[in-house]
């Protein structure tokens, strides 16, 4: 009837059957352990980061470098770019509802990204939707 899952499940760890991916989930506590990731925020299961570069057409450029190199880790962020020339970007492991070391690893990979474009982190602003409380930008 359906279609068999693509990967096997080992305790709280997940790997792809052909061996591509493996992670496992990140929990608040370990998150605020971890090293280099100054730029992000933990919101929920999103981790969350603005990038102000320094015009709109250089924003786009870094829009590109960081869906190239997410297509290279087959882990897909959501990406919006905002005049004038700000990256926003939220990264969660949608098949775990949660963080996992995929996040952390394409995090500091556009951390490295946005400081090789010249971007500076911006403070991560909540979308206002009535009342004062975070939502997912882009959806």
């Amino acid at each position: 009837m359906g279609v068999a899952p693509d990967f096997t499940v080992v305790g709280r760890r997940r790997q792809r059957l052909n061996g591509a991916m493996e992670y496992t989930v990140v929990t608040p506590a370990a998150f605020a352990d971890l090293p280099d990731l100054d730029d992000w925020q933990r919101r929920g299961q999103f981790l969350r980061a603005a990038f102000r570069a320094p015009s709109y057409a250089e924003g786009a450029a870094l829009v590109v470098s960081i869906a190239t190199a997410a297509d290279a880790a087959v882990h897909h962020p959501d990406l919006e770019l905002v005049y004038p020339g700000v990256v926003k970007v939220a990264l969660t492991t949608h098949a775990t509802r949660s963080l996992t070391t995929l996040d952390i690893e394409l995090a500091r990979t556009i951390s490295r990204l946005a400081a090789d474009s010249g971007a500076h982190t911006e403070p991560v602003r909540p979308v206002r939707s009535g009342r004062r409380r975070w939502v997912r930008f882009g959806r």
